[in-house]
């Protein structure tokens, strides 16, 4: 990857630092996730269960059941953005009518 942005960026009190050439921003092998390198502090979040999260998940892709919740934690306060894909028949995800640009 080539990478044209400015080397010495002020990181400083950024809400959301996405850094494409740092494996813990950005790795091709864990599903094209892209997790922000800083959180907000200030920020506030507390243990939360959303049990029809596989409802809108499994159309878009981010999981292979309908039937799957999702747990939020008090410490979730990174931005993580997950590739849109499409489940087949049986519940595999199929991301080749997404692609990356």
């Amino acid at each position: 990857m080539y990478n044209f942005c400015q080397k010495n960026i002020n990181s400083k009190d950024l809400v959301v630092n996405i850094d494409l050439s740092d494996l813990k921003s950005w790795d091709l092998n864990d599903s094209f996730i892209v997790k922000s390198l800083t959180s907000w502090e200030k920020s506030k979040s507390d243990n939360l269960l959303l049990p029809d999260f596989g409802l809108t998940a499994y159309d878009n892709g981010r999981v292979s059941d309908v039937e799957e919740c999702l747990e939020l934690s008090k410490d979730d306060k990174s931005l993580t953005l997950y590739r849109i894909g499409e489940n087949d028949e049986v519940g595999n995800i199929n991301y080749d009518n997404y692609i990356i640009s």
